[in-house]
């Protein structure tokens, strides 16, 4: 009895010890830390373009008024060579120009001999002016001028002989004019500019009559000239 005690305790130790052992014995090396995030590429940012700037100086909308003054005259007077009236508007122009154009002068020859003649002239032409170049600022505008409308013309001769005797005449013309050219303004301000033009005008010759009687005669004519302009601008 005394023998088996000691031998069930050795027994015991055999079969304890290595399992203590086995429970204490690591079970491999420590895990690798976690790997960081790959970095992710940042977007570059494209600037955004600059605002566009709108002229400020340049001629504004609204309702246009432009003196056209020949830079050449043929007659001794002239009265109000021409205006045009029209609405602007995102660099075209439509309008209308009235012009009315007279004159008169004499020849005295002594003795009571004179020679009276008379001109007047009136048109109305629809017309259309188109910005085809600006400068970077808008003052400065090159623009297409064209138009078509109608004209009317007379011409009346009074003569007197020095003896009592005296003689009248009148022929009157009807025509269909028609302009072409190119012009240039530099505005002052958005309500003012001054500009010259250079054009090409047809007159299509429709009827003339002589002291009453229709000639029967067509045809046109050609005629290139320059005008200086002035235009004014009211409000949008």
């Amino acid at each position: 009895m005394l023998y088996d005690r000691p031998m069930r305790l050795l027994a015991a130790s055999i079969l304890v010890v290595p399992s203590l052992a086995l429970a204490q014995t690591p079970e491999g090396p420590p895990p690798p830390p976690p790997q960081p995030p790959a970095p992710t590429a940042v977007p570059s940012m494209t600037p955004a373009p600059p605002p566009m700037v709108a002229d400020t100086t340049g001629p504004a909308d609204g309702w246009q008024f432009q003196a056209r003054m020949p830079t050449g005259l043929g007659l001794d007077s002239i009265i109000s060579p021409g205006v045009s009236v029209g609405h602007r508007a995102d660099g075209m122009t439509i309008a209308v120009q009235l012009g009315l154009t007279g004159g008169k002068f004499s020849t005295d020859s002594g003795m009571g001999n004179t020679q009276t003649t008379s001109l007047m002239l009136l048109t109305v032409m629809p017309m259309i002016y188109y910005d085809l170049w600006r400068s970077p600022d808008g003052r400065a505008r090159f623009n297409f001028v064209g138009g078509v409308g109608y004209g009317r013309g007379s011409e009346t001769n009074d003569s007197n002989d020095g003896m009592g005797n005296t003689t009248h005449s009148e022929a009157t013309v009807s025509f269909l004019p028609i302009l072409a050219g190119v012009g240039g303004d530099y505005f002052f301000s958005p309500n003012f500019g001054l500009g010259v033009e250079v054009s090409g005008e047809v007159p299509v010759l429709l009827s003339i009559q002589d002291n009453g009687v229709d000639q029967h005669v067509s045809g046109n004519l050609e005629s290139i000239h320059g005008l200086l302009r002035a235009t004014f601008i009211v409000g949008p």
